[in-house]
């Protein structure tokens, strides 16, 4: 999937993508919550909830204007759905969200 931006990337001093499953199967309370933060300079964070994620199948590349994230269903516990949502911070303050 590709998140695309108005602005430069490189401008803004972090944000995080957050992507959540949703299963017909399972409460959403017990499917992962995965958040990738982007931290300056070029420090990318990957977790499901506090824990941090050691995933090589997990796939992100950013550009200045563009995320690409290749996300294995089988770590979202294989969702019915999936939502995003997407947050500039300053610091550790978000100053912005996408639903």
């Amino acid at each position: 999937m590709w998140v695309n931006f108005d602005r430069e990337l490189e401008k803004e001093p972090g944000f995080a993508i957050y992507v959540f499953g949703y299963s017909r199967k399972i409460p959403f309370p017990r499917m992962p919550k995965i958040s990738i933060k982007f931290v300056p300079p070029d420090r990318i964070v990957l977790r499901d909830g506090m824990s941090i994620i050691f995933n090589n199948d997990m796939i992100v590349k950013k550009s200045s204007r563009e995320v690409f994230l290749q996300v294995p269903l089988e770590l979202l516990e294989n969702p019915d759905f999936v939502f995003l949502s997407i947050e500039l911070c300053m610091g550790e303050f978000p100053v912005d969200l996408t639903p």
